[in-house]
C-alpha cells in the first residue's frame, strides 16, 4: 500500500512537471519547428512512405500522450475545485449540505436536486436558467 501511494505522489509530480512543460511557449515552438520541418522534409524525400509513417506515428504518440497528462491534470484539478466547493458548503449557514459530494450520485439524483435549486430559485424570484448573471457566464464558456 505505501509504494503504490508512493507511486501515485511520484506520477502527480510527474504529471504536473510534464503538463507545465507541455503548455509553455518553448514546447509550443518545437511543436510548431517540427511540423514546419516535416513540411520541409515531405518535398525533398519525395513524400514518401517512410516520411509520412514518421510523421503520423510521432503525431499520433504525441498526441495520445498530451491527452492523458491534460486528462490527468484536469482530474485532479476538478477534485481540488470540489473539495474547496464542499468546505464553502458546509461553511455557510443555511446551505443544502446534502449536495456535498453528490458527484457521487447518480444521474437520477442531481436531475432531482437540480429541478428542486430551480424550483427553490423560482420561488425566491430568480430567473429560469439561476441567478442573475449566470446567462452572461454561460455565454462567456461558449
Amino acid at each position: 500500500m505505501r509504494n503504490h501511494r508512493r507511486m501515485h505522489e511520484r506520477f502527480r509530480h510527474f504529471n504536473d512537471a510534464s503538463a507545465d512543460a507541455l503548455g509553455s511557449p518553448l514546447a509550443f515552438l518545437l511543436a510548431a519547428a517540427f511540423a514546419i520541418g516535416w513540411l520541409i522534409a515531405g518535398p525533398i524525400t519525395g513524400l514518401s512512405d517512410p516520411w509520412q509513417l514518421v510523421a503520423n506515428t510521432v503525431g499520433n504518440i504525441g498526441g495520445c500522450i498530451a491527452l492523458l497528462l491534460i486528462q490527468g491534470t484536469q482530474n485532479r484539478t476538478t477534485k481540488t475545485e470540489l473539495i474547496k466547493l464542499s468546505e464553502l458548503i458546509r461553511a455557510i449557514d443555511g446551505a443544502d449540505n446534502t449536495v456535498i459530494d453528490i458527484e457521487n450520485d447518480p444521474e437520477q439524483k442531481l436531475d432531482s436536486v437540480r429541478e428542486r435549486i430551480h424550483r427553490i430559485g423560482a420561488e425566491q424570484g430568480e430567473p429560469a436558467g439561476g441567478p442573475p448573471g449566470l446567462d452572461r457566464a454561460r455565454a462567456h464558456d461558449e
